[in-house]
């Protein structure tokens, strides 16, 4: 398995629009072949902190993941 762990912080005037980028990022994420989970954690101590969680059956998987296109 690959997870790869990242650490978002978002300025203020930009948190909604990360949130909507992101969930819509997860729900394509989560169809992808080789996908085990994604996640999308926000801080609460902190609420423009975010973490993205990925897990991907192979590093196959994984590298396909990059190359979809954003939306």
């Amino acid at each position: 398995m690959i997870v790869t762990v990242v650490s978002v912080f978002v300025k203020p005037e930009h948190i909604e629009e990360f949130i909507a980028a992101t969930l819509e990022n997860h729900e394509g994420s989560i169809q992808e072949k080789g996908n085990v989970r994604f996640d999308v954690l926000r801080r609460r101590d902190n609420p423009a902190a975010f973490t993205l969680y990925e897990v991907y059956e192979t590093d196959e998987a994984a590298a396909a993941h990059k190359t979809t296109p954003i939306t």
